[in-house]
């Protein structure tokens, strides 16, 4: 059995596949599965699937599902898993560099057992990193400001399978923080990149106004979440009028009291008020 599955959830980005592909099939290392979660595609991502697939050389597990979402395919991988280890995820728009599965191996087998995780840069995006890192969990890492950018996440499968995604009926985005802010296992921090992406006009990260509009109840139980844990008044303040704004497009009523920190959200209430306005305009 292989010791590494690399996840790809995929919707209708048949275009970008081959890149992230032909990344894999030059790996100096073969010890993975490429495990490609198609999210209902419609512009013939199966027929590029199979067609690599027949040239055999990636072992290649292909899910096709209906149409849900990126979280609900990786819910569904995660159901799945039968490796050691999972890259969350190796995006369509993202290729591996060709030692990336030999440099993740060689800190999984080389670590101290005790990691939950292995985090790695990609393509160099990121704007902080503080040098001692390994140890520290991903909640503490971010939440102390020590950490903020792109990276590779590496969980081991039995830790991933624990953090399975919320769903909301009605709503196809669910931001990844609401999971990784609920790890406070050590993580094993490196430097070294093992992933580039580009950023593409229909990527998540260009879209992001339109996704708060249209996921109101997903981003108001991230941002209550962000509310409960983090540290800093101010940063607390923002998050409960971005709780309040989301709160309010969902039409949810108490949303006050139900919160994690209820007197932040009631001052908070005029700009959060602000912000529903936004996002109403928006939807």
């Amino acid at each position: 059995m292989k010791t590494l599955t690399v996840l790809t959830p995929t919707f209708n980005r048949r275009r970008l596949l081959e890149r992230a592909y032909e990344s894999l099939v030059a790996q100096t290392c073969g010890d993975f599965v490429w495990m490609i979660v198609d999210d209902g595609s419609t512009d013939g991502t199966q027929d590029a699937v199979s067609s690599f697939i027949a040239e055999g050389k990636v072992e290649i597990e292909y899910i096709k599902k209906e149409n849900g979402g990126k979280h609900t395919a990786v819910n569904e991988a995660l159901s799945r898993l039968e490796t050691e280890l999972v890259v969350l995820c190796l995006d369509s728009d993202d290729e591996f560099l060709p030692d990336a599965v030999e440099r993740i191996t060689a800190a999984y087998f080389g670590c101290d057992k005790k990691y939950a995780g292995y985090v790695f840069m990609n393509g160099g995006r990121f704007s902080r990193f503080d040098d001692g890192l390994t140890g520290t969990s991903w909640r503490d890492a971010v939440t102390e400001g020590r950490f903020d950018g792109e990276s590779v996440i590496v969980l081991k499968s039995e830790y991933a399978k624990r953090f399975r995604f919320p769903v909301f009926e009605g709503e196809k985005f669910c931001t990844e923080g609401i999971v990784w802010l609920r790890m406070t296992e050590p993580f094993f921090w490196s430097r070294e990149s093992v992933c580039r992406g580009e950023y593409y006009e229909d990527g998540y990260s260009n879209n992001m106004l339109s996704l708060f509009a249209k996921n109101p109840r997903s981003f108001r139980a991230y941002n209550d979440l962000r509310l409960s844990i983090w540290k800093g008044f101010l940063k607390r303040l923002k998050f409960a009028a971005y709780y309040d704004g989301f709160s309010m497009l969902a039409g949810e009523r108490g949303f006050i009291r139900s919160s994690s920190r209820p007197a932040l959200c009631a001052a908070a209430l005029p700009a959060g008020f602000v912000f529903y306005l936004i996002l109403k305009l928006k939807k």
